[in-house]
């Protein structure tokens, strides 16, 4: 995901399922041709793509971002809570024009197709991952779905970038979150943490920082949020660690 396209709004998903009907017969007809997969992976992507399957494809969104690179998206249905479905361009590596982006959704809907007799995970044993500074946080989908039932405010992108910068500040002060700020917590910080967390991936946020995009220009696949460096470090709702 990249600027500030809005993927919700009824305008865009009508272009995106226009699109989505339109490339198909041509992603069709390129799955012959595949012959290995390229992949930019990382936690928050693997785990998405898992649940990832052609008939779960709703629209294909493509834009053009901030600093000028393109971009394209697609959105899925049928995802367990808290698992991003919006996947597609890394924010970090834009294209150059709109016709790259649409080859690349092309190139995306041509594996899926090609993949379309892979099992897919049970629903029931869904994890949601949320990489936080220092740490990827784990929450079961489960815990998520009890979670969105508790009201809490809709304040939108902005209300839950403040929020996730005060969870951070009250329990790791002027460091990152990690590991060890994690476990120290008592269960109902955590449970804050991780209310706070369903928040952000509800408004579409797969990590925090996020990614900076980049200028088609000098863009690079660093795969580096503005901190610089992905999370290694794994912390799960049931505290193990690894």
């Amino acid at each position: 995901m990249a600027s500030d396209y809005k993927y919700k709004s009824v305008e865009n998903r009508r272009k995106a399922k226009f699109l989505l009907d339109k490339l198909m017969p041509e992603a069709e007809r390129m799955v012959e041709q595949l012959t290995k997969a390229e992949s930019h992976g990382n936690d928050v992507g693997d785990n998405a793509m898992s649940h990832a399957h052609i008939s779960r494809v709703a629209g294909v969104h493509v834009y053009q971002g901030r600093k000028g690179g393109w971009f394209f998206d697609l959105a899925f249905k049928d995802f367990p809570p808290g698992v991003p479905n919006i996947m597609g361009q890394p924010v970090g590596m834009p294209l150059p024009n709109r016709d790259e982006a649409v080859k690349g959704a092309v190139t995306m809907l041509a594996w899926l197709i090609k993949q379309k007799d892979r099992p897919l995970p049970s629903q029931d044993d869904a994890v949601a991952v949320f990489p936080f500074d220092d740490v990827i946080i784990q929450v079961p989908s489960s815990l998520i779905a009890g979670i969105k039932a508790i009201p809490v405010p809709s304040g939108g992108p902005e209300y839950v970038k403040t929020r996730l910068d005060e969870i951070r500040e009250e329990f790791a002060g002027d460091g990152p979150m990690t590991v060890e700020v994690m476990n120290s917590l008592t269960q109902e910080q955590q449970l804050r943490v991780m209310a706070v967390v369903t928040m952000a991936l509800s408004e579409g946020f797969v990590r925090w920082p996020e990614y900076e995009e980049e200028a088609p220009a000098t863009a690079k696949p660093s795969g580096k949020s503005k901190r610089g460096y992905e999370p290694q470090q794994v912390w799960s709702a049931t505290g193990t660690v690894h």
